[in-house]
C-alpha cells in the first residue's frame, strides 16, 4: 500500500511540475509568434522566434506547399526604426530561408516578412513587427544543467509539498534535495548560463545584477527557509505544502 501511495504521489508531482513549466513557457513574453495563412488553399507556417542564441546570424524559416513563392526578410535595429535591411529568402524543397547577419549580446531588432505570389502581397506579422533579442551561444551541456536543476528543484518543491498526503513522513529528505537543486541553480549554472548569454567569458567582469536574478535568489531562500522550519517545528506537513504552492506562484509570477 506504502509503494503504491508513493508512485502515485510522484506521478502527480511529475504531472504537476509538467504542467507548471507548460504554463510559464505557454505564457512567457518570449513565446514564439507562430501562425499559418492559406494561399491558394495552401499552406504557409511561419515562427518568429523572439531570442537568438548564435554566433551564426538569425535564421528564419517558412514552411510552405507553394513551391514558386517569394519572399523577403526585412529587419532594423530597435534604435534606428527608420533603416530597414532586406534580405531576399531563398527557396529549398518546401521552405524558404532568410538569415540576419550576426549582432552583439543584447542588442534588439524587430523583423517581418513580405511574401508575394502572383501581384499580391502578404506582409507576416501583418501587425507591429517582431522583436527579437541576441544573446551569446550557450554550450549546450550547460543549457541541459540550467533546465535539469531547475526542474529538479521545482519537482523537489512540488513533491515535498505532496507529502503533506502521504502517510509517512519524509519532508526533511526532500527538502534537503530540493534546496541542494536550487542552491546550484541560482548560485552556480544561472550566473554560467548568463555570463555566456552575455558574450562576456573572457571579455569582461559582468555585473551581479547581470549574473543572478530574482526568481531564482527567491526559490533558494525560500527552501532555506522552509528546510530549517521543517526541522524545528511540528507542523511540517502544512509548512510543505504552503512552501510548494509558493514554489510555483514565484516561478511563474516572478521572471525577472
Amino acid at each position: 500500500m506504502k509503494i503504491k501511495q508513493e508512485i502515485i504521489l510522484w506521478i502527480a508531482g511529475l504531472i504537476l511540475t509538467f504542467l507548471t513549466g507548460y504554463f510559464y513557457s505557454a505564457t512567457d513574453d518570449s513565446y514564439p509568434v507562430t501562425g499559418t495563412i492559406g494561399i491558394e488553399g495552401k499552406k504557409v507556417s511561419y515562427k518568429f522566434d523572439k531570442q537568438a542564441y548564435s554566433k551564426e546570424g538569425y535564421t528564419f524559416i517558412i514552411r510552405t506547399d507553394l513551391p514558386d513563392l517569394k519572399a523577403e526578410l526585412q529587419w532594423r535595429l530597435k534604435e534606428d526604426p527608420h533603416q530597414w535591411n532586406f534580405v531576399p529568402m531563398s527557396s529549398s524543397i518546401d521552405a524558404l530561408i532568410g538569415t540576419i547577419p550576426p549582432q552583439q549580446a543584447l542588442t534588439k531588432i524587430e523583423y517581418r516578412t513580405v511574401i508575394a505570389w502572383k501581384g499580391y502581397e502578404y506582409i507576416i506579422p501583418s501587425g507591429k513587427p517582431v522583436e527579437l533579442t541576441f544573446w551569446g551561444s550557450v554550450p549546450g551541456m550547460i543549457t541541459f544543467l540550467f533546465y535539469f536543476t531547475l526542474f529538479a528543484g521545482l519537482l523537489g518543491a512540488i513533491r515535498t509539498g505532496l507529502e503533506y498526503f502521504s502517510s509517512e513522513d519524509k519532508i526533511k529528505k526532500f527538502a534537503l534535495f530540493t534546496t541542494a537543486f536550487f542552491f546550484l541553480h541560482s548560485l552556480a549554472v544561472n550566473p554560467l548560463k548568463k555570463t555566456f548569454e552575455l558574450d562576456a567569458l573572457n571579455m569582461r567582469v559582468p555585473a551581479i545584477t547581470e549574473l543572478f536574478d530574482v526568481q531564482s535568489i527567491s526559490l533558494l531562500i525560500l527552501w532555506i527557509l522552509l528546510t530549517i522550519l521543517s526541522f524545528r517545528l511540528r507542523q511540517r506537513k502544512i509548512i510543505a505544502l504552503t512552501g510548494a504552492c509558493f514554489t510555483i506562484l514565484i516561478y511563474l509570477l516572478i521572471r525577472f
